[in-house]
């Protein structure tokens, strides 16, 4: 089985509960204390076993490190990880999940070697976004209920505000962020706004 893993949990002693996206599935798995836990980074790929336990968490066995080039850019690797936790809050309670969030680590896994970070982060937050069908087609602050001006505050979740409410937040212009989100692409923003989103992107899914 493959999967990608989005959060490790120190448990009692230095067992470990580790938490990995599959192709369909959110997967809780046990890693026993003195196994070899080296392996185990947030944001890789490996290959594994799971051996049933009836009484217990089922345990993660026979690990493979499955190697993605990105991995030797630490800053590559650091925002991927920061992106994968995230997904991981975001999916919390799920057990049972569509193939489009495996499907959409994969294919930006292999692009991440040759793109710069920010970017496909952004660009891969935007396909999540229209897959779950968030309606971003809002001419209203979500605070004030007041009509939206040519400039917009970003609030988390990427909802829009305006400037009175939240003058201390990232802003742009209201028609850049509605293309990035119908494009599903950075290559219209400048850095100063790829900074911006991805800043508040931080905040939560």
């Amino acid at each position: 089985m493959e999967g990608y893993i989005l959060a490790i949990i120190k448990s009692t002693r230095e067992d470990l509960i580790v938490r990995i996206l599959t192709r369909g599935k959110m997967q809780t798995l046990y890693r026993f204390y003195g196994a070899r836990h080296s392996i185990l980074h947030v944001g890789r790929k490996i290959d594994y076993e799971v051996e049933a336990n009836s009484l217990h968490m089922p345990k993660l066995r026979n690990i493979m490190h499955l190697n993605r080039n990105f991995e030797l850019d630490i800053d590559k690797m650091y925002i991927w990880q920061r992106y994968l936790g995230l997904l991981n809050r975001h999916l919390e309670d799920v057990s049972e999940c569509p193939n489009f969030y495996y499907d959409l680590l994969e294919s930006s896994s292999h692009m991440l070697a040759r793109q710069e970070p920010k970017s496909l982060i952004l660009q891969m937050h935007s396909k999540l976004l229209n897959y779950e069908g968030r309606d971003f087609s809002a001419s209203y602050c979500t605070l004030c209920e007041e009509p939206l001006g040519e400039i917009v505050a970003l609030t988390k979740g990427f909802n829009l505000a305006c400037t009175k409410c939240l003058p201390k937040s990232f802003t742009l212009k209201k028609t850049s962020f509605f293309n990035y989100i119908s494009s599903q692409s950075c290559l219209h923003l400048s850095d100063t706004e790829i900074n911006g989103l991805y800043k508040t992107l931080l905040f939560g899914i």
